[in-house]
């Protein structure tokens, strides 16, 4: 990726202010969206601003391996992604406030997941309005070239987490709409804005081990406070 001038970035927003915003939800499962793949799919992470600073990065998760026996994760040689951010009206994404200029990898021991941190250029939000990150794949031929964004999910619930929400587009042309009717869950979603606020949801997989049921993401990058 392009490198600029930001590189305090990835180093400020590890020094969170400990304000988190974090909101209890129900999932079955995790579920995968391919971003590419045969039906030219575009995901886009729609937020609600909790603060006026500019969104200083972003961590989220991929599946960058098919596990033994399970294919249809990732394909080829996984495809290429840009990630941009916009001012959102009604679901849509407006004209790109910036493009994120850095991506920190933090590959699993096992090779099959990517929680990255995604570093943006500083733009100021305003708090309460919502915003999308859009994340397409831009590989010359993403058809064959993809891999998948990783998220809770539930199928009897729709729009658990309205603050973090993940959207997506059908082809080049269409309307960006809920996925799968509103029911994935925005986490792993992990917002770090400049003033050291954070904002989303931690939890990475369904557990049976924990309280909540749910695993925290802590030991990849999602603040514990994010978590049930």
């Amino acid at each position: 990726m392009k490198k600029t001038q930001l590189l305090f970035i990835p180093l400020s927003v590890l020094a969170f202010a400990g304000i988190a915003f974090a909101s209890t939800f129900v999932a079955t499962s995790l579920n995968n969206v391919v971003v590419g793949g045969q039906w030219s799919q575009t995901a886009s992470i729609r937020f609600q601003a909790t603060t006026n600073a500019p969104l200083a990065a972003v961590r989220l998760y991929w599946i960058i391996a098919n596990p033994a026996g399970h294919p249809g994760y990732t394909s080829g040689t996984g495809g290429r992604y840009v990630y941009t951010l916009h001012k959102d009206t009604n679901g849509q994404p407006g004209p790109a406030l910036s493009t994120a200029s850095i991506v920190r990898n933090e590959i699993t021991g096992n090779q099959r997941g990517n929680f990255p941190l995604i570093c943006f250029p500083p733009v100021s939000l305003v708090s309460g309005q919502y915003y999308d990150i859009v994340v397409q794949n831009v590989d010359q031929n993403p058809s064959l070239n993809w891999s998948s964004l990783d998220f809770l999910w539930d199928a009897g619930f729709d729009n658990q987490t309205p603050d973090v929400q993940v959207w997506l587009r059908d082809g080049e042309g269409a309307a960006f709409k809920p996925g799968d009717g509103g029911t994935f869950i925005g986490s792993p979603v992990a917002l770090f804005y400049a003033d050291g606020v954070i904002q989303g949801h931690g939890d990475i997989a369904v557990s049976s081990t924990s309280a909540s049921w749910l695993q925290c993401g802590s030991a990849y990058g999602f603040p514990a406070a994010l978590c049930q």
